[in-house]
């Protein structure tokens, strides 16, 4: 019997390995020009509600028959994913494709879909997000690409120069294991970074 769950799990293991990411993520990128490029779609959005909760048995077309084996077997085949509805508020590169998409997070689980929902809605009033995303094989969700993969609003305080005011003005930052990173490094405005982003995918286009 052992014998047999071992030759189950190569079997799955193999039929994983090349079918399950057939499409593979982008090097991590070392600048504002290496993200843009390697983006599908940009945009500035609200994660509106979780739609799914489930294992993804993977794009390829033996999908399928991995389900049917993990629902036979004590194996663990498969992987988590939440699926999250995104609203769009603004797109900074990529085509117009309406009012929301929805964003696939892999390895990812939600016990209670109705209570996290509660607290999505309530978030999306007051947050915003800067999303780099790509598609996915199905055509039909997206992606984050990268630890930079979604950027928050930070509000910053600064002295005027010639005030003893503070003056309000937001930037850019990304969270990795637990820490927040301003992207790349470079302090700027959160204005000057979208601007960048718009040119740097104009100049693209441009080439």
């Amino acid at each position: 019997m052992k014998i047999i769950k071992k030759l189950v799990a190569i079997l799955v293991c193999l039929m994983l390995s090349n079918t399950l990411w057939s499409q593979s993520l982008p090097p991590q990128p070392t600048s504002m020009e290496a993200l843009v490029e390697f983006s599908d779609l940009i945009i500035i959005g609200k994660l509106k509600s979780i739609v799914d909760s489930r294992k993804f048995y993977g794009y390829q077309e033996n999908a399928d028959e991995l389900e049917r084996i993990d629902a036979l077997s004590s194996l663990e085949i498969g992987i988590p994913i939440v699926d999250y509805e995104l609203k769009i508020n603004q797109i900074l590169k990529g085509q117009d494709i309406g009012q929301a998409i929805i964003i696939r997070n892999t390895n990812d689980y939600v016990a209670d879909v109705k209570e996290t929902n509660k607290f999505l809605t309530h978030d999306a009033k007051i947050r915003k997000q800067v999303f780099f995303l790509n598609e996915n094989p199905d055509g039909l969700t997206y992606g984050v690409n990268s630890v930079m993969g979604i950027m928050d609003f930070k509000k910053v305080e600064k002295k005027g120069a010639h005030s003893t005011k503070s003056l309000s003005s937001e930037e850019l930052v990304y969270y990795s294991k637990g820490k927040e990173y301003v992207p790349f490094g470079i302090k700027t405005s959160a204005d000057e970074t979208l601007q960048s982003i718009v040119d740097i995918n104009l100049a693209n286009e441009l080439r």
